[in-house]
């Protein structure tokens, strides 16, 4: 897998890590398309997939979520993947 598409439980996507500040967030990805004190959005033009990333109060990134089948564990689960697989990686990581 791509490490610019690696998702990495608990850690990482692609270039966003856990505990990011929102300064380190914007020079990675850019200004969001929408912007609250605890929740961004990006939203692809081309392809509609959307990316949504949590602060807590203090700024601090601590949750990711994604729609783009692009980014993939090491095991290849991504969105889409069928449950058995996701199932399996589940257990790889807990």
């Amino acid at each position: 897998v791509d490490p610019k598409s690696l998702i990495v439980p608990g850690k990482s996507v692609g270039a966003l890590r856990i505990g990011m500040s929102k300064e380190d967030v914007r020079a990675a990805l850019g200004k969001p398309g929408e912007e609250t004190a605890t929740i961004w959005r990006y939203v692809s033009a081309s392809s509609g997939n959307k990316l949504t990333m949590y602060f807590d109060t203090g700024g601090t990134l601590n949750m990711a979520a994604w729609t783009s089948p692009a980014f993939k564990t090491d095991e290849l689960v991504s969105t889409g993947a069928p449950p058995g697989l996701a199932e399996v990686a589940w257990f790889v990581y807990t």
